[in-house]
């Protein structure tokens, strides 16, 4: 589940590619196979494969110590999934047991020889200038290289994401060979890499009778050094692989053809069944998410898209994922464009990619594409720019002359995501700009419920001066006055009352705010509305006053005072 605001839209976008990249067949030996995704209003849900052994850290704290082939089975197919995603200009950045997923082991009905797979594209980057990537420290604490923590063992302000994903190996490595971790917190990690004096801490691999080559295949990939580690490609050819695991590919699956034993194990000649399953899942996830969760959510869950494995043009999505605005823009004006794109899952995805970055946007107004075309999760451009909170881009859409109104897959408008978020800069705008301020949502919420179910004093007192309907109502006949009292938002009720909002207006249940809020246990709110004028011995549908509401629910605090 990735939040599809702030930081979570650059992550959904990450994780995506990653998907886009590594569902592919090519790879399904050594990634968990994505099925599809749905959304919510704020949220990306992503559902992957299912695997009932779940994950090796899982598996090692409960079974006794693995033998040290399987142990280089696992750790050498993880390897060629790094290979892969070095290869493919990705590094992981979270490798550790909990993101290694069992298909087979002999744990398995049939037993099986050992297949896992490698889980969770959240954390994954796109390498950049050379190897590097930026300074943000993602991961899990005690797997995460020391240069993380060390500028001196950094490049300047860069991290080389492959070397650190090879440290995280060789963690994980250490961790299935002895079940303990080579340093026992963070300080101890630091301490290694700080001083060139001190030995690597090998006394459990001793202990656990490790092979002399397994040692040094874990010492090779936990150098202080990044510069000094085995790569990906040398890893696999390590001598512990090489003896150990002769199936062990010699360079990651790129071209369809790389040299392997002719000895093959199960994990080799497994993906013959695996599609097929994956196929069988992917229905039966596809026919629970639809009974499940549309209701609830309006939100058709998305299958793998058909073209992430048919030969389709995809040089845009390339320009789009490289942010190679240059080549985006020679694409357009020659006419490769979102509209001409097909199938038609792939212009949605590519939607996805353009909507989110302002520079591509800006090339869609200036290219004269159609700027009311919806993405993949049934958004605009000014659906988009609004979430992001992009006043510029927003203005630049409106003057290109887009609908202000068009709404969201919740029958939300721009106006009232401005609204929800209390984005009180945007909501002046897009009001000036000739939003309609009485839009309702799916459930009938106006711009005003919006901010005042979300506690927006501002953003409410704003609606209102600009003048909105105090009294409108949702489908169920709740006000903004209603929705502030049940949410326990005692500044927003003040200023709706001072503003003039009706006290007494009952919901469809036949509640008025002071009710509600004795029922919620909001005691500041019952005293003010009772301050305030409101009647204490109105009844709802059920003869109930408020303070047999409060009672009811065990609010013994407004009971014992008795505000009423």
């Amino acid at each position: 589940m990735i939040p599809l605001q702030e930081g979570g839209r650059r992550r959904y976008i990450r994780e995506l590619e990653a998907i886009f990249k590594f569902s592919h067949d090519k790879y399904a030996k050594y990634f968990a196979k994505t099925l599809g995704w749905y959304t919510s209003q704020r949220k990306l849900y992503i559902a992957m494969e299912y695997f009932p052994a779940g994950d090796l850290h899982s598996y090692a704290l409960k079974h006794a110590p693995l033998l040290e082939n399987e142990c280089c089975q696992i750790a050498g197919q993880i390897l060629s999934g790094l290979a892969a995603m070095h290869q493919e200009g990705f590094a992981h950045r979270d490798v550790k047991p909990h993101n290694i997923l069992i298909h087979r082991s002999p744990q398995s009905v049939p037993p099986a020889s050992w297949w896992v797979k490698l889980a969770d594209f959240g954390m994954s980057k796109r390498l950049e200038t050379g190897t590097s990537g930026s300074t943000r420290r993602n991961g899990t604490l005690l797997y995460m290289a020391p240069e993380l923590f060390l500028s001196e063992l950094s490049n300047g302000s860069l991290f080389d994401y492959p070397a650190v994903d090879m440290w995280a190996l060789g963690v994980m490595t250490f961790f299935i060979l002895t079940k303990s971790l080579p340093f026992q917190d963070l300080s101890s990690a630091i301490d290694y890499a700080s001083d060139a004096n001190r030995s690597f801490p090998a006394a459990a691999l001793i202990d656990c009778k490790v092979s002399l080559n397994a040692q040094s295949f874990v010492n090779a990939l936990m150098r202080r050094q990044p510069t000094e580690r085995l790569d990906s490609r040398a890893a696999l050819r390590h001598a512990w692989n090489q003896s150990w695991l002769p199936e062990t590919q010699t360079a990651p699956p790129h071209n369809g053809s790389s040299a392997s034993s002719s000895r093959r194990s199960s994990f080799d000649e497994g993906t013959d069944s695996s599609s097929g399953q994956a196929n069988v899942s992917s229905q039966l996830y596809s026919k629970s998410w639809s009974h499940e969760y549309t209701d609830n959510t309006k939100s058709v869950p998305k299958r793998m898209p058909s073209w992430w494995s048919e030969d389709v043009d995809l040089r845009l999505l390339n320009a789009a994922l490289s942010d190679d605005v240059t080549t985006a823009r020679h694409l357009l004006e020659s006419g490769v464009d979102l509209e001409t794109a097909t199938p038609a899952d792939y212009a949605d995805f590519l939607r996805v990619l353009f909507y989110m970055d302002e520079r591509l946007v800006k090339l869609l107004v200036q290219t004269g594409a159609n700027l009311e075309a919806r993405d993949m999760v049934d958004d605009t451009p000014l659906c988009k720019a609004v979430g992001a909170g992009n006043l510029s881009l927003v203005r630049l859409l409106i003057e290109a002359g887009v609908n202000i109104e068009a709404k969201d897959m919740f029958g939300n408008t721009p106006l009232s995501e401005a609204s929800s978020a209390g984005n009180d800069t945007m909501v002046k705008v897009l009001v000036e700009e000739g939003a309609d301020i009485e839009a309702q949502d799916k459930t009938g919420k106006t711009p005003l419920c919006q901010a005042a179910y979300n506690g927006h004093v501002g953003t409410v007192k704003l609606l209102v001066s600009m003048g909105a309907n105090l009294e409108s109502m949702d489908r169920d006949g709740k006000t903004a006055l209603f929705k502030a009292s049940a949410r326990g938002k005692e500044a927003v009720v003040k200023a709706l009352v001072d503003e003039g909002a009706n006290i007494e207006t009952k919901s469809r249940g036949g509640r008025t705010p002071l009710l509600q809020a004795a029922t919620e246990g909001h005691e500041g709110i019952v005293k003010l509305l009772v301050s305030k004028g409101a009647n204490v011995d109105e009844r709802d549908h059920h003869n109930a006053t408020p303070l047999l509401k409060a009672a009811a629910a065990g609010n013994t605090a407004i009971v014992s005072k008795d505000p009423f």
